[in-house]
């Protein structure tokens, strides 16, 4: 009986390696590939080979006088990891830049958004970011030394970091840095704290207080 040649798994990063040989992927992805390749991935190195080849045939064929496809491709992947490595992304130009910026990232100062009073006394929230769509909003919230929070249902998921000071709930304690992450259709039972507490809380909009 002939025994078959082993074939390499397959791979989830092959589908990128045309748009690798193109140029027509994003700085991360090279860079995603980059190191895929770098960890030793047979199938894409083979796939790569391929597609290059091919790409050198066709340069040839059309007369072409750039240089190869790939040489130039590689120029860009080690610019694009030079810029992920040094912590920052490239851009086109710096209107690029700003355009994107302007659209998906958005910068909350200190002073733009003051403490505002809650209809329970002694705690304060600044709103950080508010998500429609979502149902999902961002607060920093403030307890007073004393101050208690009633009872509530989780309407979705809520995360909650103590920044500082002491929050207090069901006989437990948790103080800064301090983690907490309830459930859809949990309950909260009363929040306390005893000398005050500043929390960052992401929490749903449609939450149900129960008392």
């Amino acid at each position: 009986m002939t025994e078959r040649p082993m074939r390499s798994p397959a791979c989830a990063h092959t589908a990128d390696c045309a748009g690798y040989v193109l140029g027509e992927l994003s700085a991360s992805e090279f860079a995603d590939l980059e190191q895929h390749l770098l960890e030793g991935c047979s199938r894409c190195a083979s796939e790569l080979e391929r597609l290059r080849r091919s790409a050198a045939q066709l340069d040839l064929a059309a007369g072409a006088q750039d240089p190869p496809a790939p040489a130039r491709l590689r120029d860009r992947v080690l610019a694009g990891l030079s810029a992920v490595r040094a912590g920052g992304v490239q851009f086109a130009d710096r209107d690029e830049r700003q355009a994107i910026e302007r659209e998906a990232i958005a910068v909350v100062a200190a002073n733009e958004t003051p403490w505002q009073p809650t209809d329970v006394p002694g705690i304060d929230v600044r709103v950080l970011s508010i998500d429609r769509e979502a149902r999902t909003v961002a607060t920093l919230m403030r307890l007073a030394p004393g101050a208690t929070y009633p009872s509530h249902r989780h309407r979705g998921r809520e995360h909650s970091y103590v920044v500082e000071g002491d929050l207090r709930f069901g006989g437990r304690v948790l103080t800064a840095g301090d983690h907490m992450v309830a459930v859809e259709g949990s309950v909260h039972t009363e929040l306390s704290s005893r000398d005050g507490c500043i929390a960052l809380v992401t929490s749903c909009l449609d939450d149900e207080q129960l008392a």
